[in-house]
Parts: C-alpha cells; sequence; structure tokens
C-alpha cells in the first residue's frame, strides 16, 4: 500500500501540491484531489490504470454560485 502519489506534468498545481486527498476505488481506478488553501479551487482526477485514460478536472470560484469548470480528457499510454 503506497504512502505518497506524485502527479507530475499535468499541471503546476498538482506537482506542486503536497497534500491530495486519494482514494483507490480498486486496482485499476484511482482518485485524487486538491484544494488550495482558501478551498476556492480545486484540481481533481480519475485515472483508469486498465485501460490509460486519465480525466483531469480543474474547478475555479468554488465559494460562488457560479463556479467554473475545466474538464479534460487524455489517453495515456
Amino acid at each position: 500500500k503506497p504512502e505518497k502519489l506524485l502527479i507530475n506534468g499535468l499541471s503546476m498545481f498538482l506537482s506542486k501540491n503536497k497534500r491530495l486527498d486519494v482514494k483507490v476505488v480498486n486496482k485499476d481506478i484511482v482518485l485524487f484531489k486538491a484544494f488550495d488553501e482558501e478551498k476556492n479551487y480545486s484540481e481533481s482526477g480519475i485515472i483508469n490504470r486498465k485501460s490509460g485514460e486519465l480525466v483531469h478536472e480543474i474547478t475555479k470560484d468554488l465559494k460562488s454560485e457560479n463556479f467554473e469548470k475545466d474538464i479534460s480528457f487524455y489517453k495515456c499510454s
């Protein structure tokens, strides 16, 4: 059971963040999320190790009614 998950190259925010909330759903699916100090910005991802798919979500202005989301899909090999 690993103690660390390092996310490098996806975004500067995730690369520099030392506190990720990580959940291993099963042997193939890993979820991760990180917030800024104000809890007004977050980035999260879902990795499917079997298919190589990665979903990356950026959420801005979490405290606002009109928060903004950017979602990107990647095929990792």
